[in-house]
């Protein structure tokens, strides 16, 4: 039972960060980050928005970095 819990809380713990961007593109760090952490939400703030087509492939380009069962991002 503890390794089901410990394999769940894994894949869960990243629900629990909203997490901000530095610019309207990633950076591949961040890629990596994302990937890694699997983040619950992005805070988009003023840096992060140019157009809304940039700030549209912006959140596209992050949800393609999250696996396909991810849910969705706040």
């Amino acid at each position: 039972f503890g390794t089901v819990l410990t394999s769940v809380s894994k894949d869960l713990f990243g629900q629990v960060f909203m997490i901000g961007v530095r610019g309207p593109v990633l950076s591949e760090q961040e890629k990596r980050l994302i990937q890694i952490i699997k983040p619950g939400g992005i805070i988009l703030f003023k840096r992060n928005i140019q157009t809304a087509d940039q700030t549209q492939k912006l959140i596209k380009s992050v949800e393609a970095l999250l696996p396909k069962n991810h849910p969705p991002l706040l």
